[in-house]
């Protein structure tokens, strides 16, 4: 019985670990994903949105939102966020919504995109980052 119990502490303390570990951090700011942002390197675009998807960041950190849009007959891609953060918004992107985009041009996986600093929609703007390229999500808690 106590060789049972032996075993079975290292077992909980594995599974806890495993468990406890947090994939959102994966968005935090310091992340090698969002170490991609350059406040240097600040752009805005309009287009029409074309397509909406998810992407999935290195380590493993679940889905973000991309939307793809059109501008100029050029498909853009944007990263807005987290999935998680994005589906809470009161207000949700469309196919076809004419949009506002500034963000941060870069290289992710071998392709260009633009990680979005704020996005405006006919009379909503939504803000994901700070102008130094913190993401407003890092401190975010859903209410339960």
């Amino acid at each position: 019985m106590m060789t049972q119990r032996l075993l079975s502490i290292p077992m909980l303390l594995i599974l806890f670990c495993v468990a406890g570990a947090d994939p959102s951090s994966s968005w935090e700011r310091e992340s090698s994903y969002n170490q991609l942002f350059n406040a240097q390197n600040i752009e805005t675009v309009k287009g029409t949105i074309t397509e909406i998807s998810t992407y999935t960041i290195p380590d493993g950190a679940g889905s973000g939102v991309q939307l793809t849009i059109e501008n100029s007959g050029k498909q853009i891609a944007v990263h807005l966020g987290p999935e998680w953060y994005i589906q809470h918004q009161a207000k949700q992107f469309e196919v076809g919504e004419k949009i506002t985009v500034k963000g941060s041009r870069v290289d992710f996986e071998g392709s260009s995109v633009l990680l979005a600093l704020a996005v405006v929609m006919d009379s909503h703007m939504l803000v994901l980052r700070s102008a130094s390229g913190a993401p407003v999500w890092s401190g975010w808690q859903s209410m339960r």
